[in-house]
């Protein structure tokens, strides 16, 4: 009899292989095998829209960092949103769609999260349950007052933008933008005072009544407590009905291994949470907000060697995470050191400290390793994120498969703001799964790398709507 799990299935049929292009489909009859990814025909729509006649608020444009522990106002909101979803630059195409570029990175520039406010006493903005729309800044408001002891985001995903490219894997690449969206949350958050507390475990089908996703095409991802710890909000009413585009194909694997995770009552939520504290954090070198508005994709590294005290600075980037209720941290974190002066290359287990596990030059393997890319070759440090998922699915259940990939989503949205600050660039990738037991011990399945290192040169990015470290602009 066939006991693998729901989530275990999916990351096998889902890997990326050395013997297969990664746009072949894996040979099983749970796998859509007649779908083309990067169809532009299909191309899905980047943003959620709702029907005129809803109220709408504009949002705050000053960006000013507000007083260390007040209260969260209209204008702090304002400031956390446009720095984790928002649009702060966008260019112009001839003849063709615009491109926007968001404050948060997502790979193939996807962007698959939505955002959702419940408003409770936030000063300035009138109670109720808010959908924050990144093109414009403003928030609309889509259903009355929910039951909440205090303001909440509420994160959702729509695996069709990223399937389009990914086809199945796209739903690791959702929880992967939903983790780097709340590694910026919560660096916004604690640049000012504040904790956030990061919730997984919730009863699906009201959080989804609450924010009005369907739970097929939108799906409840995660809920963000605001300065409290209360439980995640409830709705009072239906909430308005947006519009995701046009008709979105759905991928019978990923709503299987979704459904698998979904939590029915509120004994379910009780016996998975496991509370865990946040760990210790300090600040950046340079503003939160200033980080994130400079920041994008490194497309090239030129080899340079960087300090140790740099690479120790950067990599405590991802060991800041916010309180959540998933339990001990799940993921082990490995460094391949090709250029790091005080420090052998080699592959270092990495926890408060590099413990060596090989040493040599690992630059080729690195680049075997991240899928032929250059990249994994020219940086400075490979950070891998890895963890055996049939042990983290008998652990945690089906949906312990959330929490691992949402894990390494804010790993790395951490290991961003963290390399950026210190004066590196960094680029997510992802990894040739059947390749990573190769090289770790004891073998382990990889979720997610970064590449880390001096850029060669500075990618251009144009735009008519230039982010700037104190105001929005709305032009």
């Amino acid at each position: 009899m066939n006991t693998e799990a729901a989530g275990q299935a999916y990351h096998r049929l889902t890997a990326y292989r050395h013997d297969r292009h990664w746009i072949i489909p894996a040979d099983d009859e749970r796998v859509l095998s007649n779908f083309l990814p990067l169809d532009d025909s299909r191309y899905p729509d980047e943003f959620k829209t709702y029907p005129d006649g809803l109220p709408r608020t504009a949002l705050p444009a000053d960006l000013s960092r507000p007083a260390t522990g007040r209260s969260i106002d209209l204008v702090g909101l304002s400031r956390l949103l446009y720095l984790s979803t928002g649009v702060v630059r966008y260019r112009e195409r001839d003849g063709g769609r615009p491109t926007h570029f968001r404050a948060a990175p997502s790979a193939g520039n996807r962007h698959p999260v939505e955002l959702y406010v419940c408003a409770c006493g936030i000063d300035g903005l009138g109670d109720g349950v808010w959908h924050y729309g990144p093109r414009d800044h403003t928030l609309v408001r889509i259903a009355p007052a929910p039951e909440c002891a205090g303001p909440a985001i509420v994160l959702t995903g729509v695996p069709w933008r990223t399937c389009w490219k990914y086809a199945e894997r796209g739903y690791r690449h959702v929880w992967w933008d939903a983790g780097t969206v709340v590694a910026q949350l919560y660096a916004l958050a604690a640049d000012h005072g504040h904790q956030v507390h990061v919730r997984l475990g919730f009863v699906d089908h009201e959080v989804a009544r609450l924010v009005g996703a369907d739970h097929e095409h939108e799906l409840p991802l995660a809920v963000v407590n605001l300065a409290h710890q209360g439980p995640s909000p409830l709705a009072t009413a239906d909430a308005a009905v947006g519009d995701l585009g046009p008709t979105p194909v759905t991928f019978p694997l990923v709503a299987h291994t979704h459904g698998a995770g979904t939590f029915h009552t509120p004994a379910d939520v009780e016996r998975w949470s496991e509370p865990w504290a946040a760990s210790s954090s300090e600040p950046l070198p340079v503003s939160v907000e200033d980080v994130i508005l400079r920041r994008g994709s490194t497309r090239r590294f030129d080899q340079r060697a960087v300090p140790l005290d740099t690479l120790r600075a950067t990599l405590r980037g991802f060991g800041r995470v916010p309180a959540w209720d998933a339990g001990a941290w799940p993921l082990t974190s490995h460094v391949v050191v090709h250029a790091v002066d005080g420090l052998s290359p080699g592959l270092y287990r990495w926890h408060d400290g590099p413990e060596l596990v090989e040493d040599g030059d690992l630059r080729a393997r690195a680049r075997v390793l991240c899928g032929s890319e250059e990249l994994a070759y020219d940086c400075a440090f490979l950070v891998l994120h890895s963890a055996r998922v049939v042990d983290a699915l008998a652990r945690r259940g089906e949906r312990g498969y959330r929490a691992l990939q949402f894990a390494a989503g804010l790993a790395s949205g951490g290991l961003y703001l963290s390399a950026f600050a210190h004066g590196l660039g960094c680029t997510g990738l992802a990894v040739t799964d059947t390749t990573v037991p190769t090289l770790l011990r004891p073998p382990a399945d990889g979720l997610l790398a970064a590449a880390v290192g001096i850029p060669a040169y500075r990618s251009r990015r144009g735009g008519s709507r230039p982010g700037s470290p104190t105001r929005l602009r709305t032009d």
